[in-house]
């Protein structure tokens, strides 16, 4: 409990059954020790740069300003000011049970609860007694309830149950979480109509799509979510399933726990493939299906695609060496360039820079299997589902032509060029993409 463990550092303002508010202050080059701490919302009063780090070894670094709002999960955690001005901030902590964080083995720990006091400015506010403060003071008999600590024993021991279809755990954030072929897969939805289902790229998570998913939802019953070990869901860096095979059982799995009926897939990428592959071989799920430059190597002529694999194994090594030594920035700076073109990464502003530092756990773990993903002609043309698929004008070589590929490849389908984009064609034209989009789900 950061209170009771560094005084020095953080100081209870207020505090009742349900939350508690803290106040956390650093001098510069000042560091915490390691404390454990609940689901949050932290409130910046002082802009400094700060480094977060985890006894799991994963490390951020956050430039923050006075006014920034961020929403943080549990954790175990060592904060340190690394600028020369004090770092300031009120903190939020929700004290429901039920929120856990993940130990470096992929268990789940509930941390220990927070004891109900309340503060003289909550007995101030408050206008009638709390009825959870109540029962905390008048527990039921011993029989009839279990230790915090034999239920966390119990959630680290147990396998962690299936649910039903439909059945997600929705989180403080407005996020919801299922749990997939033994991964978390958060998402979010809004809208109502026809199903219409956003898969991310690499780097990607379902906050890729914001922009894009607030305007399909004016018609549509849109999901984007993030694909396991993307940002929130938890990885160690190190998991060796990340692969397209096992992304795509996700992405099946996922569409039967919300039993949404066939729906629209929309990939990018990655995702792409992934979305391809599902609509080949598990089309009674499909409505129709949008690939936007998908990495199906193997569509392109045997010396090309086996220098696409050579070039993907060297930048692999190449980042996931830079990942293992927590050379984040460059590592992430290394593949971005590779994947849309040289300065792409100093291109991109620092929230979108901050976005993707989130997801390099994620990466590390792609970068453990540089297989491509397969699809060939033949199967291609076995695709029984209306489908789009889309290019940037300023596509590189190997997409144009994978692109090229497929379309001669499958009867019925549609292809369109998106002007003044490259890879990012959502970010870089989203206009255009939006209504190329739009007009391809009305016909279907």
């Amino acid at each position: 409990d950061p209170a009771q463990l560094d005084p020095q550092h953080f100081k209870v303002e207020y505090e009742d059954a349900r939350i508690r508010v803290l106040r956390a202050k650093l001098a510069p080059g000042e560091k915490t020790p390691v404390f454990e701490i609940l689901e949050r919302t932290v409130v910046i009063l002082s802009g400094v740069s700060i480094r977060i780090t985890s006894p799991m070894g994963q490390v951020e670094d956050l430039k923050l300003s006075p006014g920034l709002v961020l929403h943080r999960m549990p954790g175990r955690i060592w904060v340190e000011n690394v600028t020369s001005v004090p770092y300031e901030a009120v903190i939020t902590e929700f004290k429901q049970p039920d929120y856990a964080y993940r130990d470096k083995n992929g268990g789940k720990i509930i941390p220990p609860p927070r004891k109900a006091v309340i503060t003289e400015q909550a007995r101030t506010t408050l206008v009638a007694p709390e009825p959870s403060v109540q029962r905390v003071e008048t527990p039921p008999p011993a029989e009839s309830r279990k230790s915090t600590q034999r239920l966390a024993e119990e959630q680290r021991q147990l396998p962690r149950p299936l649910e039903p279809a439909r059945q997600a755990v929705t989180n403080q954030n407005g996020t919801k979480t299922v749990i997939v072929n033994g991964a978390e897969l958060n998402y979010i939805e809004a809208g109502e109509g026809a199903p219409v289902v956003l898969v991310h790229g690499s780097l990607g998570d379902y906050r890729t799509w914001q922009q894009l998913f607030n305007a399909l939802a004016q018609n549509y019953h849109v999901i984007a979510y993030s694909r396991r070990y993307h940002y929130p869901n938890f990885t160690t860096g190190k998991d060796r399933d990340y692969t397209f095979e096992q992304h795509g059982k996700d992405l099946v799995e996922f569409l039967h726990r919300l039993n949404l009926g066939p729906v629209h897939l929309v990939g990018h990428s990655y995702g792409a493939a992934v979305t391809g592959m599902v609509a080949k071989s598990n089309p009674e799920l499909v409505r129709s299906v949008t690939m936007m430059e998908p990495p199906f190597e193997n569509l392109l002529d045997p010396a090309r695609a086996e220098a696409a694999l050579y070039s993907r194994q060297e930048i692999y090594g190449i980042v996931r060496k830079a990942l293992n030594k927590d050379k984040v920035d460059y590592g992430l700076q290394i593949f971005w360039d590779w994947l849309h073109g040289t300065g792409s990464w100093d291109s991109l502003g620092q929230d979108i820079q901050f976005q993707k530092k989130m997801d390099a756990k994620s990466l590390q773990a792609q970068t453990l299997y540089a297989a491509p993903a397969h699809m060939t002609c033949a199967e291609a043309k076995s695709i029984r589902v209306p489908v789009l698929l889309i290019n940037g004008a300023r596509a590189t070589p190997n997409y144009a032509a994978i692109v090229k590929g497929l379309g001669e490849c499958i009867p019925g389908r549609e292809i369109s060029i998106i002007p003044n984009a490259g890879h990012s064609m959502t970010q870089d034209n989203p206009a255009t993409f939006q209504t190329v989009l739009e007009e391809f789900l009305a016909k279907h």
